[in-house]
């Protein structure tokens, strides 16, 4: 059973094809010229589309964008927030949009739940201000696939079934979606139709009329007087103020020759980075240790990523730039590795220099690479599973909950108005010495992020494995509060991890986390949608 977890050697690699993670395979697909993933086939259909008529890179993540929110409203949607990094392979820039969602002027009824958890929503203001910077086709273009899917209806997904069966009280509680989501009493199920009905004319009316109609137009005005009903605290000046703003990526040097592009703050780039730096440093040492030695390294990483993401918060409140460039860094990957303790573990927060539980939820991934070797990593969030549970009655917009992202005992992250809360969304690209892309990768599963994207990387960067197999291996996944290491699957590792290492080990439940990547393949481009929640990859040869 050791087999399960080791990294390399040609013996791990044969059984891991035999003993995976017993989740539901990831789709895998081959390109020549461009590739999609997303988290459901037809949005990947449409993403993939885009790029073969003649759009950008970035109409293609938007268009993408668009229909996950429509068919996995769970996870994202037009009420919620995204960061995007892009890459622009002729002019070898990367770009970082922060479309966070952000705190209204007015926070004194602000709560974790309901219609008081709902920030702005910058989904909508970002994708127009990516547009006017990258967009080839037309800003109605981009809409049409998901109208023309909204009008006829869509089948729920699995992930969707699941989400729906896990959240009866929250849709039983908001009209709209106890029309949309049960039938004669009964919550629906896999393959049944929904037909949104109102959000197909409020996608219209944003198709025709752009991003402020969302913000400043009748659909504005829609929006706050549907919430005012509910006694939410947002304003029509809350959402005219807002603004989507690109910014300067993350970076740092892997294996000497790959530059990693991720998201800045209020973004888990940084804790990314941190827990990549500290892999990096291990080099051969990680791979070659045995399979528990490995695991409780990777753990004990994890724990100084949380603390390092514990001190973030939004930097147009307070300025973070040296806290960054620290964290970073090689010297801080340097000084971290030099505390870890090979014998065991510890249990305690403040070993590590956590002293707030910071936590975030559902996230939705797409990933792009086009024809001219441009890409594309972009992660958007409503926060909790249907974000607030509050609907728009007039628009058939979902609301999001991210101002449960806030942590009161943070000075960093503590909520103030117009800040934008922390998140664990590390949309990423890796790019070679020859300024091509390697990799495109992101991932879904709020704080659970960053311990899937490293677990992935560990594996295929530094350990050679395949992609699929890296993405289909089991993963562990280490909290702080409480202290517990969860495993996907038992193995005689686990019971190592807690005998020997002193790990508290539990079985993972819940919304667990899921990869959507891409990776250059020669002269070919490899895609892998993790089967955890499913997902689908598209492409042009």
């Amino acid at each position: 059973m050791f087999s399960k977890y080791i990294l390399t050697t040609t013996v791990a690699l044969v059984l891991l094809k035999y003993q995976c993670y017993s989740a539901d395979p990831s789709v895998s697909a081959q390109f020549k010229k461009s590739a999609v993933c997303a988290g459901a086939n037809k949005c990947a259909e449409i993403g993939s589309s885009t790029l073969n008529n003649g759009g950008s890179a970035v109409d293609a993540a938007i268009a993408t964008m668009i229909c996950n929110n429509l068919v996995h409203p769970h996870l994202a949607g037009y009420g919620g927030g995204f960061f995007m990094t892009v890459y622009d392979r002729a002019n070898k820039n990367v770009d970082f949009l922060n479309a966070r969602e952000k705190a209204p002027g007015d926070i004194s009824k602000a709560s974790k739940t309901g219609v008081n958890s709902i920030a702005v929503p910058g989904e909508i203001a970002g994708y127009g201000v990516a547009h006017k910077k990258y967009g080839k086709l037309s800003w109605e273009k981009l809409f049409e696939p998901t109208i023309e899917l909204c009008e006829s209806g869509y089948q729920i997904s699995k992930a969707l079934a699941k989400a729906i069966a896990s959240s009866a009280d929250t849709i039983k509680q908001d009209d709209t979606l106890t029309a949309l989501y049960t039938n004669g009493g009964a919550l629906k199920k896999e393959g049944d139709t929904v037909n949104p009905g109102k959000l197909c004319d409020t996608l219209k009316t944003i198709a025709s009329g752009g991003a402020d109609e969302f913000y400043k137009g009748d659909l504005a005005s829609s929006i706050i007087g549907d919430l005012s009903k509910k006694s939410s605290a947002l304003t029509k000046d809350d959402l005219s103020s807002y603004t989507a703003k690109w910014a300067s990526p993350l970076k740092t040097t892997l294996l000497n020759d790959l530059t990693l592009y991720t998201a800045n703050a209020p973004g888990g780039g940084a804790p990314l980075a941190l827990a990549l730096n500290i892999i990096d440093e291990y080099g051969n040492d990680l791979v070659s240790s045995d399979a528990a030695l490995k695991l409780h390294r990777l753990s004990e990483i994890w724990k100084y990523s949380v603390a390092a993401k514990s001190k973030l918060g939004d930097p147009d409140v307070s300025s973070l730039d040296e806290l960054l460039k620290t964290i970073t860094s090689d010297a801080y990957a340097k000084e971290i590795k030099s505390k870890i303790n090979d014998k065991e573990t510890s249990h305690e927060a403040s070993h590590y220099g956590v002293d707030v539980d910071v936590q975030d939820e559902g996230t939705a991934q797409v990933s792009i690479i086009d024809a001219d070797g441009n890409a594309v990593s972009a992660t958007s969030s409503l926060n909790g599973v249907f974000g607030s549970g509050v609907v728009s009655e007039s628009t058939g917009i979902i609301l999001n909950s991210a101002l449960s992202d806030f942590s009161p005992k943070s000075k960093a992250n503590e909520i103030a108005p117009n800040k934008r809360p922390l998140s664990s969304m590390a949309p990423s690209i890796i790019v070679d010495s020859n300024d091509n892309v390697k990799l495109v990768i992101g991932a879904t599963g709020g704080a659970k992020i960053t311990t899937a994207v490293s677990s992935v990387l560990a594996r295929y960067l530094w350990s050679k494995q395949g992609l699929k197999e890296a993405v289909d291996a089991p993963r562990l996944h280490q909290e702080i509060f409480p202290m517990e290491l969860s495993y996907e699957e038992s193995s005689d590792v686990i019971t190592q991890l807690k005998e020997v290492y002193k790990h508290n080990t539990v079985e993972m439940k819940g919304i667990t986390s899921a990869i959507c990547a891409l990776s250059r393949e020669g002269d070919s481009i490899l895609g892998v949608a993790d089967g955890r929640r499913g997902g689908s990859v598209q492409g042009s040869n």
